[in-house]
């Protein structure tokens, strides 16, 4: 990990909307702080929530969000990756998002399209 954020300008960190994965964020957060100070520091780190819920009701990103927000050390991505097993079957077969036409996918293109876009307007 050291030698990919030595030679990387954007760091994107995949993160569950899940308490673990809010705790682990502290240690991270002091690694890359180190990164940044001894060996590269035009890092750009963010946060991508991955594996969202698909139902409006859950809450989960929100409040995912909002701690994200209070901690404030690492900004968080607009766009998100929900958890939808299209991925997963996308996955076993060798193929992303837009590799398939198929009406279900729909979503899962947008989404990908919304990320990509994001992240080319961090450059």
């Amino acid at each position: 990990m050291r030698e990919a954020m030595a030679a990387a300008d954007i760091m994107i960190i995949p993160m569950q909307p899940s308490q673990p994965d809010l705790e682990a964020l502290e240690s991270l957060t002091t690694i890359i702080a180190e990164a940044k100070r001894s060996i590269n520091p035009n890092l750009r780190p963010a946060i991508l929530l991955t594996r969202t819920p698909t139902s409006p009701q859950n809450r989960e990103t929100a409040d995912a969000r909002a701690a994200l927000a209070d901690f404030g050390l690492i900004p968080v991505l607009r766009s998100q990756i929900r958890d939808r097993p299209l991925y997963r079957h996308l996955f076993a077969d060798g193929l992303a998002a837009a590799d398939t036409t198929a009406a279900k996918a729909s979503a899962a293109r947008a989404e990908i399209q919304l990320l990509a876009d994001e992240i080319l307007a961090m450059k």
